[in-house]
């Protein structure tokens, strides 16, 4: 939310900073982008992630809505889930979907273009020498398949 970047409008010749709270939907009486993600079932709190049982049976949860009461269902946050039962046990992505708004000052495709710089943005601030646990990241990848963006980090 916090990274910025700098965009220069073609057709106005002006250049501004943008963040992604300035391109993504934030419902009426809230500050907080509409944001689906997996993260929801511990309301987008790190703490709560952390300290709250295992992931998994979090993730077992069938009723789980987001902060803005929309229904989250495991195959709409994860990629490829597979099953026991009910229960998921493992899935081989994450999928995070923003919604994003239309702006005042820029059309449809210079959103888009504040949008890929954005995560450009990002990928280049990854330090690629965090630990996870016994691994590291040791490079962050994206690329683009239609209207999705794959962000990939290989450990």
């Amino acid at each position: 939310m916090n990274t910025v970047v700098t965009y220069s409008n073609p057709s106005s010749l002006a250049t501004k900073e943008y963040t992604l709270s300035d391109l993504c939907l934030k419902p009426l009486d809230s500050d907080k982008c509409l944001i689906y993600s997996p993260l929801d079932y511990w309301s987008n709190n790190a703490n709560h992630l952390f300290s709250g049982p295992s992931i998994l049976k979090i993730l077992s949860l069938t009723n789980k809505k987001s902060s803005f009461g929309m229904p989250v269902p495991l195959n709409s946050v994860f990629g490829n889930a597979v099953y026991e039962g009910k229960k998921i046990v493992s899935a081989d992505s994450i999928i995070l979907t923003y919604f994003l708004k239309g702006m005042e000052d820029c059309n449809e495709s210079q959103i888009m273009a504040i949008w890929e710089a954005i995560w450009e943005q990002i990928i280049n601030d990854t330090d690629t020498n965090c630990r996870l646990g016994d691994d590291c990241i040791i490079s962050v990848n994206m690329n683009y398949q239609g209207e999705l963006e794959h962000l990939s980090f290989n450990v």
